[in-house]
Protein backbone atom coordinates (compact mmCIF):
# COMPACT_ATOMS: atom_id res chain seq x y z
CA UNK A 1 0.00 0.00 0.00
CA UNK A 2 3.05 2.48 0.39
CA UNK A 3 2.98 2.86 -3.61
CA UNK A 4 -0.31 3.90 -3.53
CA UNK A 5 -0.29 6.28 -0.33
CA UNK A 6 2.98 7.76 -1.11
CA UNK A 7 2.47 8.41 -5.10
CA UNK A 8 -1.36 8.05 -5.64
CA UNK A 9 -0.98 4.67 -7.99
CA UNK A 10 -4.46 3.82 -8.40
CA UNK A 11 -5.51 -0.05 -7.35
CA UNK A 12 -5.42 -1.18 -10.89
CA UNK A 13 -2.06 0.00 -11.68
CA UNK A 14 -0.89 -1.91 -8.65
CA UNK A 15 -2.55 -5.16 -9.17
CA UNK A 16 -1.55 -5.06 -13.52
CA UNK A 17 2.57 -4.08 -12.58
CA UNK A 18 4.66 -6.25 -13.77
CA UNK A 19 8.72 -6.59 -12.94
CA UNK A 20 9.57 -5.15 -15.75
CA UNK A 21 8.47 -2.02 -15.31
CA UNK A 22 10.53 -1.88 -11.89
CA UNK A 23 13.98 -0.40 -12.54
CA UNK A 24 15.92 -1.47 -9.24
CA UNK A 25 19.67 0.24 -10.80
CA UNK A 26 17.38 3.20 -10.95
CA UNK A 27 15.18 3.33 -8.67
CA UNK A 28 11.87 3.84 -10.68
CA UNK A 29 8.70 2.74 -11.52
CA UNK A 30 7.57 3.32 -15.17
CA UNK A 31 3.77 3.08 -16.04
CA UNK A 32 2.68 2.31 -19.36
CA UNK A 33 0.01 4.55 -20.78
CA UNK A 34 -2.54 1.84 -21.33
CA UNK A 35 -2.54 1.66 -17.91
CA UNK A 36 -2.53 4.96 -16.17
CA UNK A 37 -6.12 6.84 -16.24
CA UNK A 38 -4.91 9.77 -18.55
CA UNK A 39 -2.93 7.37 -20.73
CA UNK A 40 0.18 9.05 -20.31
CA UNK A 41 3.32 7.13 -18.96
CA UNK A 42 4.91 7.82 -15.48
CA UNK A 43 8.32 7.71 -14.53
CA UNK A 44 8.41 7.30 -10.68
CA UNK A 45 11.98 7.84 -9.22
CA UNK A 46 11.64 5.58 -5.44
CA UNK A 47 11.87 6.54 -1.82
CA UNK A 48 13.90 4.12 0.46
CA UNK A 49 10.78 2.17 1.32
CA UNK A 50 9.41 1.46 -1.76
CA UNK A 51 12.62 0.74 -2.90
CA UNK A 52 13.48 -1.98 -0.70
CA UNK A 53 9.58 -3.20 -0.97
CA UNK A 54 10.36 -4.00 -4.84
CA UNK A 55 13.76 -5.32 -4.13
CA UNK A 56 11.79 -8.46 -3.15
CA UNK A 57 10.82 -8.90 -6.78
CA UNK A 58 14.13 -9.99 -7.41
CA UNK A 59 14.12 -13.25 -9.07
CA UNK A 60 10.74 -13.08 -10.74
CA UNK A 61 10.64 -13.05 -14.92
CA UNK A 62 10.29 -10.14 -16.53
CA UNK A 63 6.11 -10.33 -17.47
CA UNK A 64 5.20 -11.57 -13.49
CA UNK A 65 3.58 -9.17 -11.32
CA UNK A 66 5.66 -7.76 -9.40
CA UNK A 67 3.27 -8.21 -6.10
CA UNK A 68 2.34 -12.26 -5.56
CA UNK A 69 1.10 -14.21 -2.62
CA UNK A 70 3.82 -16.21 -0.77
CA UNK A 71 2.24 -18.85 -2.99
CA UNK A 72 3.60 -16.88 -6.16
CA UNK A 73 0.12 -16.41 -7.44
CA UNK A 74 -0.36 -12.64 -8.24
CA UNK A 75 -2.13 -10.17 -5.75
CA UNK A 76 -5.99 -10.00 -6.55
CA UNK A 77 -7.37 -7.60 -3.93
CA UNK A 78 -5.53 -5.27 -2.11
CA UNK A 79 -8.12 -5.43 0.93
CA UNK A 80 -7.14 -9.07 1.83
CA UNK A 81 -3.13 -8.67 2.42
CA UNK A 82 -0.79 -5.51 2.92
CA UNK A 83 1.51 -4.41 0.17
Amino acid sequence: MALAFTFGFRHSELLEMRVRQVNLLERTVHLQSLTTKNEEPRIIKTTQEIFELLSSSTGKNQLDSVFTRDNGKPVRDLRRGQI
